[in-house]
């Protein structure tokens, strides 16, 4: 695990590694427990590519089983 001296301050940019999109708006740093703690929310562009597959995946299986369901 990482760690990070509380009286240095770090100075870094967080990339996505899918996309290489920055996400230093999505990321932020906080202290728990005598703990440095980095959150990193999911890379939006990628989030909404997955989005896009799995409903043109699950529109073209159901429109799949609809044509084999035609009389």
């Amino acid at each position: 695990m990482p760690s990070f001296d509380i009286s240095l301050d770090v100075d870094f940019e967080v990339y996505c590694a899918t996309c290489g999109a920055g996400l230093c708006n999505q990321s932020g740093t906080e202290q728990r427990r005598n703990r440095n703690i980095l959150n990193v929310e999911v890379c939006q562009s990628c989030l909404d590519k997955a989005k896009t597959e799995g409903y043109e995946e699950g529109y073209e299986k159901g429109y799949a089983k609809a044509e084999g369901e035609k009389i």
